[in-house]
């Protein structure tokens, strides 16, 4: 028998997980996925300024980044939370 392997996880709110990893829930993955993408805009538009000098330019370029990157990272996270 391997060694820990009958260990049982018990969850953030005492949820018996059984041998499986705990799955990240949907609202968890958004959270994480607006939280960095937060900060990767935040230089994204930093870095764009720098270069251009062009204040609006920084800010649309910003905005799409942010709205495209978001979705993506929310299907890649919710698909990793599925491989156990």
């Amino acid at each position: 028998m391997v060694k820990g392997k009958n260990k049982r996880y018990k969850g953030q709110a005492g949820q018996d997980e059984g041998d499986t990893k705990v799955n990240d829930s949907k609202k968890k993955s958004l959270l994480k996925s607006l939280t960095w993408r937060l900060i990767g805009t935040t230089l994204t538009m930093i870095s764009l300024y720098m270069i251009s000098g062009k204040f609006e330019l920084s800010i649309g370029v910003g905005i799409l980044d942010m709205i495209v990157k978001t979705v993506i990272y929310y299907y890649h996270e919710r698909a990793w939370s599925k491989i156990k």
